[in-house]
């Protein structure tokens, strides 16, 4: 029974890294995220650079996946929209998240519109892919001259593709708007996550107690 508590001390640091790493499914994305909201009776319903002019509803920042799905026609609130994933909302207090959340995205006939623009870094390249019900549009690199993804008008709900560039740590800009009225629907697949510091240490100490026990399983053993 003793020899086998160096295994199982090893499956114990080997489960602690993949723990500490994020889930890896089609349609994770994790940041932090930088996101500004213009929301409004002005705000255009093309999702496309530049962003509109004035001062932002909100600005706060996102750590989850972008995976946003509210078919539900009776609300449009982007607590509606955010659903669950609104506890990796940060930057806001207490009384401006519950604001956020209440706020109404958009409403029938282009009366209220809301503009998102997500902005953050990606790993890697090859096939992406958006699920949107409204207009959406990608942009990479620096000054985001890039255009992967153009979809920029208000539509029912589709599935624009492109390709993203090869890179590392490449600046991005997700934009979506939101008009019209439920639902509002937002789901990315294939872009990497980008490790957070504190993530990436925790999979180096990861990796140094498996060394270690490895080896002491291996004297021990011998």
């Amino acid at each position: 029974m003793i020899k086998h508590l160096p295994s199982l001390a090893i499956l114990a640091v080997a489960t602690g890294i993949f723990a500490a790493a994020p889930a890896a499914h089609a349609d994770s994305l994790y940041g932090p995220l930088s996101v500004t909201v213009w929301t409004g009776s002005t705000v255009p319903t093309e999702a496309s650079l530049p962003t509109p002019g004035g001062t932002p509803t909100f600005t706060f920042n996102y750590t989850g996946p972008l995976d946003f799905v509210n078919n539900t026609m009776s609300a449009n609130t982007f607590g509606d929209f955010f659903g669950s994933y609104s506890s990796g909302i940060t930057g806001l207090t207490s009384a401006q998240l519950t604001t956020l959340l209440g706020t109404t995205m958009s409403t029938s006939g282009y009366g209220i519109t809301s503009y998102l623009s997500f902005v953050g870094t990606y790993t890697g390249g090859g096939a992406v892919s958006i699920s949107h019900d409204d207009g959406t549009s990608l942009y990479t690199g620096t000054g985001y001259m890039n255009n992967v993804i153009s979809s920029p008008n208000p539509t029912s709900e589709i599935t624009t593709t492109g390709t993203l560039p090869m890179g590392t740590n490449t600046p991005f800009d997700l934009i979506y708007v939101e008009a019209n009225g439920a639902p509002a629907d937002l789901v990315v697949t294939g872009l990497s996550p980008v490790p957070e510091p504190g993530t990436i240490g925790l999979l180096a100490l990861g990796m140094i107690g498996l060394g270690a026990l490895m080896y002491r399983g291996s004297a021990f053993n011998s």
